[in-house]
């Protein structure tokens, strides 16, 4: 199928993608019921919602066109007519006063740094792919794709905790257990078939947190080549069980498979442990 962002995110794409493999590694039943059945739709919380819409408006680039394309939501005693017009509107058009103002701050800043002012004509964004890999179709969405001569980037734009981006060795830490090494990685195959005269590439993320307190900081991480290396693989394995699989039935524990906390925790296992507490609910 030609891949389009209309089609990505639709059920017409069987395509697998990294998130399609973390949710198998999460659950087969879960896989299932979203990819298979569709019975199941997709959970869309808070913090996927201003990812979400982070995204679109970086995408266009534009705070204005945010402003255009969604509106806040009234009560009907402020405003009876406002309130009468958007019961006729796209609900998912219509946001809170705190989500609306989040992504237009958190934007803004986007907008003002001296890395996104870099952006130009070479620049893609929102840019889906498709390629077929050992009879199996594998996509992804990459947020910005830049060739540049004989070098590739790609970016990925996170919106995360403060706590998992606040040094590098944090952020290498959430990225191993959020699955974004192995994400890279797929972004950097599906990219390579589409260029193949490209000599380098280049993967980095730009964060920027949800922290309303501390006003949305951003900080920018360059990822080693050497930490996507064999994370491809990684992710072919999957691939393969998903389209092998058949009974799609998790295999629950009993308490033989019980597993003992070990007796003393090093400083750094503390500060591992909670980074992947407080960055569960990060948005891809």
């Amino acid at each position: 199928m030609e891949l389009t962002k209309e089609n990505y995110y639709t059920r017409e794409n069987t395509a697998i993608s990294n998130t399609k493999v973390n949710t198998f590694l999460l659950s087969k039943e879960l896989y299932y019921m979203k990819y298979i059945t569709g019975e199941l739709p997709d959970e869309v919380t808070p913090l996927m919602l201003l990812g979400k819409l982070v995204d679109q408006t970086v995408e266009h680039g534009s705070v204005e066109w945010f402003k255009n394309n969604y509106t806040l939501a009234v009560r009907k005693k402020d405003d009876p007519d406002e309130f009468a017009k958007q019961k006729t509107m796209d609900p998912d058009r219509i946001l809170s006063l705190d989500l609306y103002a989040k992504v237009i701050r958190m934007t803004d800043r986007i907008f003002r740094s001296p890395f996104f002012k870099e952006y130009g004509d070479k620049s893609q964004f929102q840019v889906p792919m498709i390629m077929k890999k050992e009879d199996i179709n594998i996509c992804g969405m990459l947020d910005i794709l830049t060739v540049d001569k004989d070098t590739m980037y790609i970016d990925d734009l996170k919106t995360s905790r403060s706590s998992a981006m606040r040094n590098a060795t944090s952020w290498a830490w959430h990225c191993q257990d959020m699955g974004y090494l192995r994400q890279l990685a797929v972004y950097g195959k599906l990219a390579e078939e589409q260029y193949p005269e490209i000599k380098n590439v280049v993967y980095r993320h730009f964060v920027i947190s949800n922290s309303k307190s501390e006003n949305f900081p951003i900080k920018l991480f360059v990822i080693p080549n050497e930490l996507i290396e064999g994370k491809f693989d990684e992710f072919m394995d999957v691939a393969k069980q998903i389209v092998t699989e058949k009974d799609w039935i998790d295999t629950l524990p009993s308490w033989e498979d019980a597993e003992e906390l070990p007796k003393i925790l090093s400083t750094n296992q503390q500060d591992n442990e909670e980074d992947t507490l407080d960055g569960m609910e990060s948005v891809e």
